[in-house]
């Protein structure tokens, strides 16, 4: 996952202590910094925070393709099941499959960047589920604020606007009603996770 170290209540470095305390074997997603500052102290800092790496700000598309490459791998091809189906409103879509295009470039990009989306969508719903499991309003709201960049990137409205429903939740708001918001926030992130398989195993457009 991609931290802003600039978030509202809890900043990057928090939020990566937060999730190296909580992970487990199974779990261990990497965490990297998009910063403007380039000194090395702050940079030493993202890695002494448990980070994985670092991303400076402004990044161009094709940089962060690059960056996303390298820290994948091979893990980018992630095997998807043919028969699962996005579920919801008939005719809704989680995901813009033609802002996916653009993004990529061309048709021909469009399974690198869904593989790839793929890998950020399990590791934002690792995230939530950390912040949902010890009740933490201000890692939850960490999680909306970089979950709400990264919709409005793939064009994905509804996830973008059940993000921006958790960070306006006031921080002494009753905690069933914070915890409503951020599972339909969680079911979102799954439903574009099935959506980006689907569509990387759907047959290019001519």
């Amino acid at each position: 996952m991609i931290t802003d170290l600039q978030m509202p209540e809890m900043d990057g470095y928090s939020f990566a202590r937060a999730i190296r305390s909580e992970q487990d074997e199974e779990c261990k997603p990497m965490v990297v910094a998009f910063t403007a500052n380039t000194h090395s102290e702050a940079l030493d800092r993202c890695m002494d925070a448990g980070m994985d790496d670092y991303l400076t700000k402004p990044a161009e598309l094709v940089t962060l393709r690059a960056k996303l490459k390298q820290w994948l791998g091979n893990d980018a091809a992630l095997r998807s099941a043919p028969d699962e189906r996005p579920q919801g409103a008939p005719g809704q879509n989680p995901i813009d499959r033609a802002r996916i295009q653009e993004l990529a470039g061309g048709p021909e990009g469009i399974a690198e960047v869904l593989a790839q989306l793929e890998s950020g969508v399990r590791a934002d719903i690792a995230a939530l589920r950390v912040a949902l499991k010890s009740a933490d309003g201000a890692a939850l709201r960490g999680a909306a604020h970089r979950i709400k960049g990264s919709a409005l990137t793939i064009g994905a409205e509804r996830l973008a606007s059940l993000a921006s429903s958790i960070m306006d939740v006031p921080a002494g708001a009753e905690a069933p009603k914070f915890m409503s918001g951020a599972h339909a926030l969680l079911e979102e992130l799954e439903r574009v996770l099935v959506s980006a398989r689907v569509h990387r195993n759907a047959p290019a457009s001519t």
